[in-house]
């Protein structure tokens, strides 16, 4: 299986996504009630060449996507409910077994807001068919962390069930607490790939904060995390870490923080090992004018070992757009050298549409191999009138491991044609080509061309 060791989303999605419209506001004598009912249907034509060294010939995917959306909500409360599936098969399929239901999904959101408090519930069920397709685990369209930070080819199926509550006391009061708890499960079945293994992960995290004044606050930090992974040797990583520290503003616009921390990492493979020590967490933030300057200081240990990182940052507002940049320093404890790490962020708009441009270089480990990712998205929107626009979207993604041959690349560009049919019916058509290239400089090239319509039908209840 090739894969891309990056959590960059590059790939143009290619079919519509099932939109749920937020509830308007609300009237203080009663709950509002609002149903969403959507319906997308997709056409993309492939020829499959990214999928295998041999490519599998041509595809006809047709894909029809439900979904229903429902929500209540008062001043002070908020609950919303949503499920989808699809209906995907290949039209050039030799039989009609092609064509089933799949990629279920269902979501329940409850939120309640006080003067000082908050309380929130979240539950997501996930399930992706992974029918020997590149799929970006990192994707908001399929809802699925699928683990490793990886981009993977690989084909059967994915299930990850997730909880999370939050609970915070005493908003911007004298003593206030916030607490954040969250549980994920993640199964698979008939996959290929060695990294894809089943794992569950428990995460907690409380801070509390005392303010003797409104210009500086005392802070107390903690968290504990536990990673279980279905491997060959049952890996096992908890980390934990507790700390203290200090943060607040001054009447001249600086805002700071600054946490004193122990991190302690051990991970279980059969025979344990530990790593710990004492880390370092600082943030400065200066107002000006036209934007911000930004300073970020952190070293901290976790299971990969300590990670020391210095990043100075400066974002701007411009007569047509705004700009950010950051540069700094990364050094990671498997790698002997100390490494750049920054970006630059540009937005144009223009009279009909705008331009962006992101561009990032970060350094990240993972097995004990230390990697430079190196990522570009620029993207461009023109209305043509007031119903039709063209986009047009060029990604690419390098994955450099520092210490080794494993090199991978990702190249996505996507030209498309967006129209409202009607007041109600809206229809994307375009074509992607994606290169991809993996370790062993094997280069492929894979063309679609895809054709979208879709309708949202809202409703009270």
């Amino acid at each position: 299986m090739a894969y891309l060791r990056t959590g960059l989303s590059l790939t143009a999605t290619l079919t519509l996504s099932v939109t749920a419209l937020a509830a308007p506001a609300f009237a203080q004598e009663g709950p509002a009630r609002l149903g969403v009912l959507s319906f997308s249907q997709g056409l993309e034509l492939t020829d499959n060449a990214i999928l295998a060294v041999s490519p599998t010939g041509d595809s006809l995917i047709s894909t029809t996507r439900l979904g229903l959306d429902m929500g209540t909500e008062t001043r002070t409360e908020s609950l919303r409910f949503n499920i989808g599936t699809e209906l995907i098969g290949d039209i050039f399929g030799e039989t009609e077994d092609d064509f089933e239901f799949g990629n279920y999904s269902a979501g329940l959101n409850y939120r309640r807001e006080g003067a000082s408090s908050l309380f929130a519930l979240t539950g997501t069920y996930r399930e992706r068919q992974l029918d020997d397709e590149v799929l970006d685990p990192t994707s908001a369209f399929f809802g699925i962390d699928l683990g490793p930070d990886v981009l993977i080819i690989d084909s059967g199926t994915v299930t990850a069930t997730g909880l999370g509550a939050r609970l915070q006391t005493g908003i911007g009061g004298p003593f206030e607490l916030d607490l954040k708890a969250e549980y994920a499960d993640r199964d698979y079945e008939d996959v290929v790939d060695a990294d894809l293994v089943d794992n569950t992960r428990a995460t907690f995290d409380a801070l509390a904060r005392l303010r003797p004044n409104q210009a500086l606050t005392y802070r107390l930090r903690a968290g504990y995390d536990l990673l279980e992974e279905d491997d060959l040797t049952s890996t096992e990583t908890t980390t934990t870490y507790i700390g203290a520290g200090v943060e607040g503003a001054t009447a001249g616009g600086l805002s700071f923080f600054g946490d004193l921390l122990y991190d302690r990492a051990e991970i279980d493979t059969g025979t344990t090992s530990v790593r710990d020590g004492i880390g370092l967490d600082l943030g400065l933030t200066q107002e000006r004018n036209n934007g911000t300057f930004g300073l970020a200081v952190a070293s901290r240990i976790d299971d990969e070992g300590r990670r020391t990182s210095a990043i100075a940052s400066r974002a701007m507002e411009l007569p047509t757009g705004a700009l950010s940049f950051s540069l700094g320093v990364v050094d990671e404890e498997s790698d002997d050298s100390l490494r750049v790490a920054g970006g630059v962020n540009y937005l144009r708009a223009t009279p009909r549409g705008g331009l962006t441009v992101a561009l990032s270089q970060d350094i990240t480990a993972s097995d004990g191999d230390v990697f430079r990712d190196t990522r570009l998205e620029v993207g461009f929107v023109e209305e043509i009138n007031m119903i039709s626009a063209f986009e047009a979207r060029l990604g690419y993604v390098m994955s450099d491991e520092l210490s080794g041959s494993d090199d991978d690349k990702e190249t996505v560009a996507t030209l498309t044609y967006r129209r409202d049919l009607t007041e109600d019916w809206q229809m994307r058509a375009g074509y992607e080509r994606t290169i991809l290239s993996t370790e062993g400089g094997t280069d492929r090239t894979q063309n679609s061309i895809f054709l979208n319509v879709e309708r949202d039908f809202a409703f009270g209840f």
